[in-house]
C-alpha cells in the first residue's frame, strides 16, 4: 500500500479562487480523491450524484479515526474498494437518497446492524457526527448542509435512544 498526498495550486475557473486539496490514497489500483470545496463550488442541492463522493470522503475519514474507525474496520474492512464496502456504500447512498430526496430505494432497517455492535457509546456517535458535519460542510452550501446535518443528528439521536445510550 502506498499513500500519496498532494496539495494543488490555487485554481481559478471563472468563479472565485478555489483552494483545492486532493488526497490520493493508492490501495491496490484504486484512487480516492478528497476534494475540499470552498466558496461558490459548494453544492447548493443535494443529489445522488454528489452524495456518493461525499460518502467516500466521509468514510475514508471514519476509517482513519481511532474511536469510530475500528467498528467499521471490524465489520467491513479497511479498504473502501473491497467486496464488503462497495455494496455498503451503495446501501448508504440509497439510505441518504431516501432520507433527503424522498426516493424509496432504501428498504432496510438501519438500526439492525447497530444492535449487534458491542460497546457502542454516546462518544462514538458524537465523534461520528463531528466527522460527518465537517465533511458535509465541505461539500454543501449552508442550507443543504443544514438539512443533511439535522437529519444525521436526528438519526444518531434515535439510534442512541433505541440502543439505550441516552
Amino acid at each position: 500500500m502506498r499513500s500519496i498526498a498532494k496539495s494543488l495550486f490555487t485554481y481559478a475557473n471563472g468563479f472565485t479562487l478555489i483552494n483545492i486539496k486532493i488526497e490520493l490514497i493508492l490501495i491496490g489500483y484504486s484512487i480516492i480523491a478528497d476534494i475540499k470545496k470552498r466558496g461558490s463550488m459548494l453544492a447548493e442541492q443535494i443529489t445522488k450524484e454528489n452524495i456518493a463522493p461525499m460518502l467516500r470522503v466521509f468514510y475514508t475519514r471514519i476509517l482513519k479515526d481511532d474511536l469510530v474507525g475500528p467498528y467499521f474496520i471490524h465489520e467491513l474492512g479497511e479498504d473502501l474498494n473491497n467486496r464488503y464496502w462497495k455494496p455498503h456504500l451503495e446501501i448508504l447512498l440509497d439510505f441518504w437518497a431516501t432520507q433527503l430526496l424522498g426516493e424509496q430505494t432504501y428498504q432496510r432497517n438501519p438500526l439492525g446492524p447497530h444492535t449487534l455492535m458491542d460497546e457502542l457509546s454516546p462518544e462514538v456517535f458524537e465523534r461520528w457526527l463531528k466527522i460527518f458535519f465537517k465533511t458535509v460542510d465541505e461539500w454543501y452550501a449552508p442550507e443543504a448542509a443544514t438539512r443533511f446535518k439535522e437529519k444525521g443528528k436526528s438519526i444518531a439521536e434515535g439510534f442512541m435512544d433505541e440502543l439505550g445510550l441516552t
